[in-house]
């Protein structure tokens, strides 16, 4: 039989109609994730900026994450590297006893740019001088200075820190001047000299001691003023700083075990305007030379063991105004000869101290051009005959007097001497009459 036709009745509709309203919003907001006031984000944030100079120092790791609620203005690259500097002071601090700061004012929620005493900062924000000097340092110098690196000056003398000089400053391409002076720092780190843009260096009255790298401190030639006086030092001063053709101040005074001759090579450092190396024990004699130096105004070699004539070339330095070379009566070894007659020729002179040496004729007539001097010692020689008409001295050689002495010679006559204020001779014998 056929297939029955279907049926003509339709499917019934489903019983439920569908919903007309949205689903309901969940209840509560997503959490949202923690941010650098979180003390584990800080200190897993500054860590990461710190992964090459690891094993971190905890104190000020601990500080930044659980106790400085400092914030960063922005959270660009400049802010991360703000973090740094702040990590970096604060180690500063604790290694220099910083409770015993005769000043303080650091830490707080202020930026290290905002009243933190010493410090000055660039327009980014970032360190750019420490000027802690005569503030009661003390302790060690940390490794961690490295660290700020956009530091332009670092100032921290008379101090009674201790220790090596940290090596890392030499990183610190920025630095223009340095002063450890009055410190009891050692060590002179090689990586100094090559700081390209370096200008300032005193290293004064610390006990650097021993030998220099001089070979490394030739390097140094953007190097515009270089203090080393009352460091200990030993040794020479070798060729080398002929290399430091931009220095105008080298001072190397009161270092006993300084020794030997001043090279010939100091003739190649033209920009210099004061040599200071008294109270050394150099010999040998003064290099013909020193007449290079025309910017010279301060050539100080009192109180040495320095043999030899006085080399005429000193006429050549015009701009002279203070010559030092007097001699040391305990010892056998001192300058001889005849005072050049060039001497007249340095007529911005007005100091002139040759005592205490071997000396013998007369001062030269020339010696009256210097109408400006104030400062003439020439006592303790063999010099003889007429004295030239002098300026006039004061009758008193006080401290930061105008002085002028004379005695221990054999002249014929004090009478240019006397009338002029000058200390000549106590009792004085006609040494010109038989």
């Amino acid at each position: 039989s056929p297939t029955p036709k279907p049926s003509a009745a339709p499917t019934t509709l489903p019983s439920f109609s569908p919903s007309v309203s949205p689903t309901p919003k969940p209840s509560a907001a997503p959490t949202a994730a923690p941010g650098l006031e979180d003390p584990t984000v800080r200190r897993d944030h500054v860590t990461s900026l710190l992964q090459a100079h690891l094993p971190l120092n905890t104190d000020a790791l601990n500080w930044i994450a659980d106790v400085d609620t400092w914030q960063p203005e922005s959270s660009a690259t400049a802010a991360d590297q703000e973090w740094i500097d702040r990590y970096a002071l604060h180690i500063l601090y604790d290694a220099t006893i910083g409770d015993s700061w005769n000043n303080q004012g650091w830490f707080g929620t202020t930026s290290v740019c905002s009243g933190w005493y010493g410090i000055i900062c660039d327009s980014q924000k970032r360190v750019l001088e420490i000027d802690l000097h005569s503030n009661n340092l003390a302790g060690t110098l940390p490794t961690e200075l490295g660290l700020l690196a956009k530091m332009g000056d670092l100032w921290i003398s008379q101090a009674s820190t201790s220790g090596p000089i940290p090596s890392e400053i030499g990183a610190l391409t920025d630095l223009s001047s340095i002063s450890l002076s009055d410190t009891s720092l050692t060590g002179f780190p090689t990586e100094l000299c090559a700081m390209p843009n370096l200008v300032y260096l005193s290293l004064r009255n610390s006990p650097i001691g021993v030998y220099l790298p001089w070979q490394y401190i030739g390097q140094m030639t953007n190097l515009v003023n270089f203090r080393m006086q009352q460091t200990q030092l030993t040794g020479d001063l070798p060729s080398h700083i002929g290399l430091m053709t931009s220095l105008q101040e080298l001072r190397v005074y009161e270092n006993s075990g300084l020794s030997y001759s001043i090279p010939t090579e100091i003739g190649n450092m033209q920009a210099l305007q004061v040599f200071s190396a008294y109270s050394n024990t150099h010999t040998g004699t003064i290099p013909t030379e020193i007449g290079r130096l025309t910017n010279l105004v301060e050539f100080d070699i009192d109180q040495n063991q320095i043999t030899g004539d006085l080399p005429s070339h000193i006429g050549r330095m015009a701009s002279l105004r203070a010559f030092y070379a007097g001699g040391q009566q305990s010892y056998y070894s001192y300058l001889w000869g005849t005072i050049p007659t060039e001497i007249g020729e340095m007529t911005s002179l007005t100091d002139l101290y040759l005592y205490n040496n071997g000396f013998f004729g007369t001062i030269p007539a020339q010696i009256v051009n210097i109408a400006g001097l104030q400062e003439f010692h020439i006592y303790g020689n063999n010099l003889s005959g007429e004295i030239p008409v002098l300026p006039s001295f004061s009758t008193s050689c006080g401290s930061g007097s105008n002085c002028c002495r004379m005695e221990s010679n054999q002249f014929c006559s004090t009478t240019n001497g006397l009338d002029r204020g000058c200390s000549v001779q106590d009792q004085f014998t006609d040494y010109c009459t038989p």
